[in-house]
């Protein structure tokens, strides 16, 4: 386990937080416009922070990963989130109640110090994804999505593969696309034998050859 997991833990646990399982609760936390009630500490999996678009589309501004928090509008007083998120699956998260989250904030400079740590992670997160998306094509934002995706949900025990539990909707939120390009885009990738596909599913055996696809596109 991360030392930025174990840590968190010590604060989330000390503030009473709710484990909440992606195989148990519905994936999704909160939506733009719900009270700001509450902020969420991942401690295993990832959430992934997005706006939603026409539909059942989706714009992914970042990645939650283990031992980072999200729902920081609940620290800042805002009464209104201004984004949505939502578990991958599987994923393990941590729900730390408003005022829970004060009252800890007030007894300790501590938790205060972490909990902007966490956040000014997450800034720089979403500044790098965005730079990505202003600099790459479609294939090259896809494959950093998938070698992303591919350290929250690396292959464990006896599995030969990283087995990722999206679907093509959401990886094109990732890849900051349409479904259909993307889709067209993992075809190709599953005919070179990059990746194997399936129903919301997305199997990686090797994630070498993708970086080095990632490298060619630039320049390495």
């Amino acid at each position: 386990m991360k030392p930025s997991v174990n840590a968190g833990l010590q604060f989330v646990q000390a503030m009473d937080g709710e484990r909440l399982a992606s195989w148990k609760h519905p994936s999704t936390l909160y939506r733009a416009g719900e009270a700001a009630d509450s902020i969420y500490f991942v401690e295993s999996g990832a959430a992934r922070l997005f706006q939603p678009r026409r539909g059942s589309l989706e714009y992914v501004l970042t990645l939650v990963h283990p031992g980072d928090v999200l729902g920081e509008e609940a620290i800042f007083g805002k009464r209104k989130r201004e984004t949505s998120a939502a578990l991958m699956d599987p994923s393990l998260v941590w729900r730390i109640k408003r005022s829970s989250l004060l009252k800890a904030k007030a007894e300790s400079p501590n938790v205060a110090h972490w909990l902007a740590e966490r956040f000014a992670l997450q800034r720089r997160s979403l500044l790098h994804r965005m730079n990505q998306h202003a600099l790459m094509g479609v294939e090259q934002r896809l494959v950093a999505a998938l070698l992303e995706l591919a350290t929250v949900f690396p292959a464990t025990g006896g599995d030969k593969e990283a087995l990722i539990g999206i679907s093509q909707i959401q990886i094109a939120g990732l890849a900051g696309s349409t479904r259909e390009t993307v889709s067209t885009q993992l075809n190709r990738l599953e005919k070179l034998g990059l990746v194997r596909l399936g129903k919301n599913r997305v199997s990686i055996a090797n994630l070498e050859p993708l970086r080095k696809l990632l490298d060619n596109h630039n320049g390495a």
